[in-house]
């Protein structure tokens, strides 16, 4: 699966998610970028290369319209130790 696919599908689901078990926010603004992060450790010998999705969420609160904003970074694995 390519970035691009899994950022759609990731999108789509959080979207879904949002509107089913949230309903204080509206118009949800979602986005899902992946990349590639290159760790080297003093202590070991190899390199890991993990990756790490950025999400930014932007919405409005039902009640009282009010501007919503939620990010966060997570690493989703590691791909690979040289």
């Amino acid at each position: 699966m390519t970035s691009a696919i899994w950022e759609s599908v990731f999108i789509k689901s959080l979207r879904r998610q949002i509107q089913e078990y949230e309903p204080r926010i509206v118009q949800p603004q979602i986005d899902a970028h992946i990349q590639f992060v290159e760790h080297s450790y003093d202590t070991k010998e190899h390199t890991e290369i993990k990756k790490k999705v950025r999400i930014a969420i932007n919405a409005k609160m039902e009640e009282t319209g009010e501007r919503f904003s939620f990010s966060t970074e997570l690493f989703l694995s590691p791909m690979s130790i040289d």
